[in-house]
């Protein structure tokens, strides 16, 4: 975090944990990431490095790729495909 006084701050705290949809947790093992910093003021300027990495030689699914379709719908659904 550069401050606009000039200074330089790091993250307070960071870390990971499952991600907050139990619903998706059966199809996905997706991760929600943190980062907390010092209170912010006006002309601060946060910069936020990640890297995103293949954890084994295979995915999940060996290369499958799927998209999740909700066919549930607040309003009344004559036919869903």
């Amino acid at each position: 975090m550069y401050r606009a006084a000039g200074n330089i701050d790091e993250a307070v705290d960071s870390g990971e944990g499952p991600a907050d949809n139990p619903e998706l947790s059966m199809y996905t093992s997706a991760r929600t990431v943190y980062v907390q910093f010092p209170r912010l003021e006006p002309g601060d300027v946060v910069e936020l490095q990640y890297r995103v990495d293949d954890t084994g030689e295979r995915g999940e699914f060996a290369g499958y790729f799927g998209e999740l379709q909700y066919l549930q719908s607040e309003s009344p659904v004559g036919h869903a495909e």
